[in-house]
């Protein structure tokens, strides 16, 4: 019942907020990600594609510049042998003409895939930045940068680094 609970809250928080905003917009990004975990013992450097989907409510203050916009990303990451899934919440501020800063804070799973088709699933919360340029209203070139730990029952704990570089088309609604 607990679980419920927060869903109905969270649910009502962002119709709240989508129904305050001046603007929904909804975007689709591809590029590369860079993923480095690290047990404590090893690191190991994987890289592959990424794929993300970002709810935006923006909120005008102070004039017609769209100074300040709330988001949720959903990203999906695919290595040789793993995937890497995150979700969350974030918000960046226009600093000047079409330059944009952020901040996420997103859950993200791990899985790796092992030998004789066993996988291993990692959990966890990961924090970061990116910066955002937007070079005409619809699209953006992106470089956003992630760190966070996650752990598994028997594997125990490992931190990964997620750096991200892309292009991003957005639909404003």
């Amino acid at each position: 019942m607990k679980h419920v609970k927060k869903l109905v809250l969270v649910t009502a928080v962002l119709a709240s907020t989508v129904m305050s905003a001046d603007s929904v917009g909804l975007s689709v990004s591809v590029g590369y990600n860079g993923l480095t975990a690290d047990n404590g013992t090893t690191s190991t450097s994987y890289d592959g594609a990424n794929l993300g989907i970002e709810l935006s409510m923006v909120k005008k203050f102070s004039g017609s510049i769209e100074s300040f916009d709330i988001y949720i990303p959903l990203n999906v990451a695919g290595y040789e042998d793993m995937y890497l899934a995150s979700a969350g919440i974030g918000a960046r501020y226009n600093v000047f003409d079409g330059i944009w800063l952020g901040a996420t804070a997103e859950a993200t799973s791990l899985s790796l895939s092992g030998d004789n088709s066993s996988s291993t699933s990692f959990i966890g919360g990961v924090y970061g930045g990116h910066v955002r340029y937007a070079f005409n209203p619809n699209h953006s070139l992106i470089a956003e940068y992630k760190t966070g730990s996650l752990t598994e029952s028997e594997s125990g704990l490992i931190d990964v680094d997620v750096s991200t570089m892309g292009l991003s088309y957005a639909y404003t609604f």
